[in-house]
C-alpha cells in the first residue's frame, strides 16, 4: 500500500521544554575532574554511572580557570550508554550511540523512526542536542532543529527483509550445484578418469570447458525459474528482468569458477566435499558482518570485499532491493547510480563477478600445474615463464642386438621413481634405460611389483619421474606431455571408463576430433572386437573381459602412434585372448606398442622384444629366442613310462649319447630328462636308439621341448635372488632337480601310504553364544568405527572445526560491546560529498552575513550547497532523491527584526540532528566573531561500567540460527560409513556373517554419539567465550547440555534413516548437510518474519510456531534455544531451576505465546 508522509511536523525550539532539559535546568549537582581518565573511573563505578547524565570534555590545555576560551572551540559530549529515556529499539538496532555507524546496516521501509524526536540514538531525547545548543550559546538568535519531511512511499514488508534472506536463498540455491560440481572434479581426479582423458589425447580445456558449460546449462535452468518467481509472483515489480538475469548469470559463472578453484586443492572426494562447504558458506558468512559497515567503507575496501563472490553477490542484492523500495527499480540506465558517495555501484558487481571469475580460473588453472595431485607430472612453478622448446633425439644404439633400421619411438634414459611413505622409502623403477621400437611390440614382463606398472605410469603422464628422462616420439615426458598425448593411446590395467556411457558412446567421445573417425569406422572396430551387439549397452553392464576389449579399442582408436597397454588380456577366455592377440599383431604395423603381462606365454606370442624387469630393474631384454638361448639350460624329453619300465636302463642309454644329461623328474607315469644345449649333435642318435629300445625299455612314447620363456623367467628371478652367474645358477638348478626327484617320490610314498583325515579328528572349536557373542560383536562393530574415524581424522576434524569455527566467528563478530563505540566527530565530511539545500528569505546584514559564510562552509567541506527558492520544506518533500543525496538542510528567515535559523536533518542518517545543529551554530559562530571561529563537537560516549547486568548478546536467537549450519555439518558426517558400507555391500557380508541388526546399529550410534558428545563440549566452551553466560553459569550448563543430548539423540538416528535414499556417500553427505541446515534456518527465519509482521498469513503458515509444524531436529534446536534463553531471562539469572522442567516449560512459554 502506498503510504504519503503529508504531515508537516513543527520545529523543535531549543532548549525545548523536556523532562531532560529540564532537568539539566534544575541539576545543581556539577563535579569537575581534573582529567578525562580520572572521569572514566569514576563513571565505571556501577552506582556512579547510573546517577551521570553527561560529561563535557574541552580538547583545549588551560594552564588555570580563568584563561578564556580560543576561537576555535572543540569540545566532547559524553552521555551514558544506557539511555535514560524509555526507548524502544527494533530488533536490528544497537544498544549505545551508533557511533560506529552512519547509516542503519539494514535499510527500512518507509522512515527510520517515525516519531518526531527521530528515535535511536536519542539525540534529542536524551538531551544531546540540547547540552550541545546550550554550550554553543554560552560561546556564542532563535534556532530549530526539525527533521526532512519523508517523500511518498510503498510498505512492502518483503523487501525489510530481502537483502538478508534472498542472499541466503541463493547461496541455498547454488551450494547444492557447487558441491555436486567439485564432487565430480575430485571424484575423476581421485578415480584417474581425468588423467587417463588427458593420456589419450583430450585436452585439458576442453575437460573444463566441458564441465563449465554443462553446469551453466544447469544454472540456467535454475536461474529461469528464480526470475520466474521473482516476477510473475511480483516480489520484484519494478526492476528489469534481464538485468536482474545477468546479475545472477553472472553469480553462476563465478561460482562455477569458484568450485574449479576449490577442487584443485583436494585428491579425496569426502575431504573435497566437506572443505567445500566451509569454504563456500565461510566466504558467505562474513558478508553480513561487513554490510553493517557498508556506508562506513571506502570503494577499495568494497571491492577488495568483493573478491569473495558471494560476498559480492550479497552486495548486488542490495541495489534491487532499495530501487524497490521507492519503485524506481534496477534497470540498465542506472547500474551506474550510487547511493553513496564512493560511486560503488551495481556495474561494480557485475564487474567484479566477471573479475572474479578470471582469478579463480586462474588460481586453479595455476594450482593443478604445479600441483596436480596424486596423479600427474607437476610443472615447475616458474613453468609459465619458460619457453616450451622440442627436442629430438636421434636414434642411438644403446644395445648390441638392438635393430638398426628402426626408429625409437620411445627412449627411456635412466629413469628413476621413488615413493616416500611416512617412515620408508620405496624404490619402485631403478636406473631403467630401454629403446622401444616402431613396427614392434615390446612386452614387459615381471611379478607383482616389479615396477612395470609405474613405468607404465611414469610414460603415460600419470606419475612424475624422480629422475631420469623419457621421450616419446622425441617430446620430453616431464615437460611436453601436451605434445605427447595428442598421439598417444592408452589401456590402463585398470577399466577406466564411464559407466554412465555405453559403448558406442565411450568411442565417439574419444574419437572427437578426429575428421576421419566416421561411425562405420567405429562399427567396424566393434565387430572385429566381437562387440558390435553390445555397443548400446552401459560399461557397467559388461563383463571384465568385454571391458578390457572396449579399453584396447580406445587406444587404438584414431590412429594412434604410441599405444600403452596395461595387461590387455586379463580377465579375457581363452579363446578371446588368441583373437586379441592376431588383432595387436595385425594393429603393430607403423605404430610403436608397449606391452606389460603376468602370461609367459602371451609374451613369447606377441613380443618382438621381450624386457624382465625384476625389483624394479631390468635385468634382460632381446627377443624370444635370444633370451632361451641365454638363459635356458637345454631340452627336455619327457617319456611316458609303462608298468615294466625299467628306469636304470632307460638312464644308462642317455648317458651314453649324452653323459651330462640329468634325471628331471620321476613321479607316476612321466620320466623326463635334461639335455644339455651343446650336444644337439648327438640328439638323432639318442632319438633312433630310444626308437628302436622302446619296447624292451618299457616307454610308451616320449617326446622333446626346448626352454620355455616361464623357464626364463624363472630363472631371472631365481638368479636375482641367489646374486649368482648363469653358470652356478644352472649348476644348482640340476642339484636342485636331482634333489626334487628324491623329494617327490618321498612325497608320493607319503601320499600313496597315508590314510585320509576323518572329520573326528578335527580339533574342537567353542563358539560364543548368547550375551559373549553379542558382546564381542559390538566390540568389533564399535572398532570398526573408531577405525574408520582414526583413519579419516582429516575429515573429522574439518567437521568439528567447521562447528567451532562458525560459531566463535559469528557470534564473537556480531557481540560488539558499547566499549567498541569509536568517538564520532557532528562533521558533515564523513557522509562525502553531498547535496545541502538551503533557502534564505528576508533581508538583513546579519542574514547576508550568514549566508555569506555557510557558503564557504559548505565549499570548503567539498560538499554542494544549493539554493532552494520558496517553501523548503515542500522541496524537500516532493524531491525523492533528498533522501538519499541530503544529510541536512537550512532554512534562515528574517522577520520583524528577528532572525529565525532552522536546522533540518534527514533522520535516516544516525548523527544528522547533532551535525544540522552543529553546522548551523559553526555558521552562527562565524557570522559573530570571525571567519577564523569554530565550533567543534563530537560524540564520545562513556565507557560502561565494569559490572553489567546483562552482558549477554540481545537474546539467543544468534546463537542458534549460528549453531544450524556447524551442528548440521557434523550430524550430517554421520552418515559416510554407513551409506558406504550399504552401497559396497560390506553391510550385508556383516549381516550373512552373523552380525546382529540391533548390535549394528547400536555400536554405530554409541560411537557417534560420543563425538557429537565432544564436540557439544567444545560448543559450550565457545558459548561462553562468546558471553552467553545465561547459558552456562550456576547449573543452567547441565540444562543447556541436556537440550543438545536430546537433539543428537533424535538427530543422529534421522541421519540414519534418511541416509537409503542415497545410493553414494558423498552425495548422501550434501544432500543430509543442505537439508538440516536448510530446513532449521528457513523454518525459524520465515516463521519469525511472518511473526514480526503480524500478517493474517502468519497464523496459517506451516513453520509458525503456533503451528508447531516441525520437520527435522534442527527446527526443534531453533525454538528451543532462544525460547530457553527468555525464560532464564524472565526467571533471573540468580534463580536454579531443575533439568527435569526444561522442555516442558519451553513449551509452555511457547503456548502462552501463542
Amino acid at each position: 500500500s502506498s503510504l504519503s508522509n503529508g504531515d508537516t511536523r513543527p520545529p523543535a525550539r531549543l532548549p525545548p521544554h523536556s523532562s531532560i532539559s529540564d532537568c539539566c535546568a534544575s541539576s545543581e549537582q556539577v563535579l569537575g575532574f581534573s582529567s578525562e581518565e580520572e572521569f572514566e573511573d569514576y563513571v565505571k563505578q556501577i552506582n556512579n554511572s547510573k546517577n551521570v547524565l553527561a560529561a563535557i570534555v574541552f580538547d583545549h590545555d588551560f594552564k588555570n580557570s580563568s584563561d578564556p576560551l580560543p576561537l576555535k572551540v572543540k569540545y566532547y559530549l559524553r552521555f551514558n550508554n544506557e539511555k535514560k529515556s524509555n526507548m524502544l529499539y527494533s530488533i536490528y538496532e544497537e544498544e549505545g550511540w551508533l557511533t560506529n555507524f552512519l547509516f542503519p546496516p539494514v535499510p527500512s521501509v518507509g522512515p527510520r523512526n517515525c516519531d518526531e524526536n527521530g528515535g535511536s540514538p536519542g539525540y534529542i531525547s536524551e538531551g544531546f542536542l540540547f547540552m550541545q545548543h546550550s554550550l554553543d550559546k554560552a560561546i556564542i538568535v532563535n534556532v530549530f532543529v526539525q527533521r526532512f519531511s519523508y517523500p511518498s512511499y510503498y510498505h512492502d514488508f518483503f523487501s525489510v527483509f530481502s537483502g538478508i534472506f534472498i542472499p541466503l536463498v541463493l547461496v541455498s540455491i547454488f551450494s547444492l550445484n557447487h558441491l555436486t560440481l567439485v564432487q565430480s572434479l575430485v571424484w575423476e581426479k581421485e578415480n584417474r578418469l581425468k588423467e587417463y582423458q588427458l593420456m589419450i589425447g583430450v585436452s585439458n580445456w576442453m575437460l573444463w570447458a566441458a564441465y563449465f558449460f554443462t553446469f551453466l546449462s544447469l544454472y540456467f535452468i535454475i536461474i529461469s525459474f528464480t526470475c520466474i518467481i521473482f516476477f510473475v509472483k511480483a516480489i520484484i515489480q519494478s526492476s528489469d528482468p534481464t538485468l536482474i538475469f545477468i546479475f545472477l548469470l553472472f553469480y553462476a559463472i563465478t561460482t562455477i569458477c569458484f568450485s574449479f578453484m576449490v577442487s584443485t586443492f583436494f585428491n579425496r572426494v569426502n575431504i573435497a566435499v566437506t572443505s567445500g562447504t566451509l569454504f563456500f558458506f565461510a566466504v558467505y558468512f562474513p558478508a553480513s558482518g561487513l554490510r553493517l559497515y557498508y556506508r562506513e567503507m571506502t570503494l577499495i575496501q568494497k571491492l577488495a570485499a568483493c573478491l569473495s563472490s558471494n560476498f559480492a553477490m550479497s552486495l548486488g542484492v542490495k541495489f534491487p532491493a532499495d530501487a524497490e523500495k521507492w519503485r524506481i527499480g534496477l534497470k540498465w540506465n542506472n547500474i551506474f547510480s550510487s547511493t553513496t558517495p564512493d560511486n560503488f555501484s551495481f556495474a561494480c558487481v557485475l564487474g567484479m563477478f566477471l573479475f572474479d571469475a578470471f582469478l579463480y580460473s586462474l588460481v586453479a588453472w595455476y594450482i593443478e600445474a604445479i600441483f596436480p595431485g596424486s596423479y600427474g607430472v607437476p610443472k615447475p612453478w616458474n613453468f609459465f615463464l619458460q619457453v616450451m622448446m622440442v627436442f629430438f633425439f636421434p636414434s642411438y644404439k644403446y644395445f648390441e642386438a638392438e635393430p638398426i633400421d628402426l626408429i625409437a619411438g620411445i627412449q627411456i634414459k635412466h629413469l628413476c621413481k621413488v615413493f616416500q611413505g611416512h617412515n620408508t622409502t620405496k624404490i619402485a623403477v631403478k636406473d631403467l634405460s630401454l629403446n622401444l621400437y616402431e613396427g614392434q611390440i615390446t612386452v614387459l614382463l615381471g611379478h607383482n611389483g616389479a615396477g612395470k606398472s609405474t613405468t607404465l605410469s611414469i610414460l603415460s603422464g600419470l606419475y612424475p619421474p624422480t629422475s631420469g628422462k623419457a621421450y616419446i616420439n622425441g617430446y620430453d615426458i616431464s615437460k611436453q606431455m601436451v605434445q605427447i598425448r595428442k598421439s598417444l593411446g592408452l589401456c590402463p590395467q585398470q577399466n577406466l571408463l564411464f559407466n554412465y556411457l555405453t559403448v558406442s558412446e565411450h568411442l565417439h567421445f574419444y574419437s572427437k576430433g578426429i575428421r576421419k573417425m566416421t561411425p562405420a569406422k567405429i562399427d567396424h572396430m566393434l565387430t572385429t572386437f566381437n562387440l558390435l551387439e553390445k555397443r548400446n549397452e552401459l560399461s557397467k553392464s559388461l563383463s571384465g573381459g568385454m571391458k578390457r576389449k572396449l579399453s584396447i579399442i580406445i587406444a587404438f582408436i584414431g590412429g594412434s602412434k604410441v599405444v600403452i597397454l596395461g595387461e590387455p588380456t586379463s580377465g579375457m577366455d581363452p579363446v578371446s585372448r588368441k583373437v586379441t592377440w592376431d588383432l595387436l599383431q595385425h594393429f603393430k604395423k607403423d605404430r610403436t606398442i608397449l606391452l606389460t603381462t603376468h602370461y609367459t606365454d602371451e609374451a613369447d606370442v606377441l613380443g618382438d622384444r621381450i624386457a624382465v624387469m625384476i625389483k624394479g630393474s631390468l635385468r634382460c631384454c632381446g627377443s624370444s629366442i635370444f633370451l632361451k638361448k641365454i638363459y635356458g639350460v637345454g631340452y627336455h624329453i619327457v617319456m611316458v613310462k609303462t608298468p615294466d619300465c625299467n628306469v636304470e636302463e632307460i638312464s644308462k642309454l642317455i648317458h651314453y649319447y649324452i653323459p651330462t644329461a640329468t634325471l628331471e623328474n620321476d613321479v607316476g607315469t612321466e620320466l623326463s630328462f635334461i639335455l644339455p644345449k651343446n650336444y644337439v649333435h648327438s640328439f638323432q642318435a639318442l632319438f633312433t636308439a630310444l626308437e628302436q629300445e622302446q619296447e624292451n625299455l618299457g616307454i610308451a612314447s616320449f617326446g622333446a621341448s626346448v626352454t620355455t620363456m616361464e623357464e626364463v623367467f624363472l630363472k631371472v628371478g631365481y638368479m636375482e635372488e641367489s646374486q649368482t652367474d648363469i653358470e652356478a645358477m644352472q649348476s644348482s638348478s640340476q642339484m636342485g632337480q636331482a634333489s626334487n626327484r628324491n623329494q617327490n617320490k618321498n612325497i608320493s610314498r607319503n601320499v600313496e601310504g597315508a590314510d585320509p583325515p576323518t572329520l573326528n579328528e578335527s580339533p574342537t572349536i567353542n563358539f560364543n553364544t548368547g550375551c559373549s557373542l553379542y558382546s564381542q560383536q559390538f566390540h568389533a562393530m564399535f572398532v570398526k568405527r573408531v577405525m574408520f574415524n582414526w583413519r579419516n581424522w582429516k575429515l573429522l576434524l574439518l567437521q568439528i572445526l567447521g562447528l567451532i569455527g562458525s560459531l566463535a566467528f559469528l557470534l564473537r563478530s556480531s557481540n560488539t560491546s558499547s566499549q567498541d563505540e569509536i568517538i564520532r566527530q557532528m562533521d558533515l565530511s564523513q557522509y562525502g560529498e553531498t547535496i545541502v539545500p538551503f533557502s534564505i528569505s528576508g533581508n538583513s546584514d546579519l542574514t547576508a552575513n550568514i549566508s555569506k559564510h555557510l557558503e564557504d562552509m559548505l565549499k570548503s567541506d567539498s560538499q554542494r550547497p544549493q539554493e532552494v527558492q520558496g517553501d523548503l520544506l515542500r522541496y524537500l518533500k516532493e524531491k525523492k532523491d533528498c533522501i538519499h543525496s541530503c544529510i541536512i538542510a537550512l532554512s534562515i528567515e528574517s522577520k520583524a527584526n528577528m532572525v529565525m535559523l532552522t536546522a533540518l536533518f534527514n533522520n535516516e542518517a544516525y548523527h544528522s540532528p547533532s551535525v544540522a545543529l552543529a553546522m548551523l551554530d559553526n555558521m552562527l559562530f562565524k557570522s559573530l566573531s570571525g571567519a577564523n571561529a569554530s565550533l567543534t563537537v563530537s560524540n564520545k560516549p562513556q565507557p560502561p561500567p565494569d559490572v553489567k547486568d546483562n552482558e549477554e548478546p540481545e537474546n539467543g536467537q544468534q546463537l542458534a540460527l549460528n549453531l544450524q549450519f556447524g551442528m548440521a555439518l557434523l550430524i550430517s558426517g554421520f552418515c559416510l560409513l554407513t551409506v558406504t558400507e550399504r552401497t559396497t555391500k560390506a553391510k550385508h557380508i556383516q549381516f550373512v556373517s552373523g552380525v546382529s541388526v540391533i548390535v549394528y546399529w547400536l555400536s554405530a550410534l554409541l560411537w557417534d554419539f560420543i563425538i557429537f558428545f565432544a564436540s557439544c563440549c567444545l560448543v559450550m566452551v565457545m558459548i561462553k567465550y562468546c558471553k552467553f553466560d545465561i547459558y552456562v553459569t550456576d547449573y543452567h550448563i547441565l540444562e543447556t547440555m541436556l537440550i543438545f543430548m536430546l537433539y543428537g539423540w533424535s538427530a543422529i538416528p534421522f541421519v540414519y534413516l534418511i541416509s537409503f535414499v542415497f545410493s553414494g556417500s558423498t552425495s548422501a553427505f550434501i544432500k543430509l548437510l543442505l537439508l538440516n541446515y536448510f530446513s532449521g534456518t528457513f523454518g525459524f527465519l520465515i516463521g519469525k518474519i511472518l511473526e514480526d509482521s503480524k500478517c493474517e498469513v502468519s497464523q496459517n503458515f506451516p513453520f509458525s510456531r503456533s503451528n508447531k509444524l516441525i520437520l527435522t531436529a534442527c527446527d526443534i534446536l531453533g525454538i528451543v534455544l532462544p525460547d530457553l534463553y527468555e525464560l532464564k531471562k524472565k526467571r533471573g539469572k540468580g534463580q536454579v531451576w531443575w533439568l527435569m522442567p526444561v522442555i516442558p516449560a519451553l513449551w509452555e512459554a511457547e503456548a502462552g505465546r501463542s
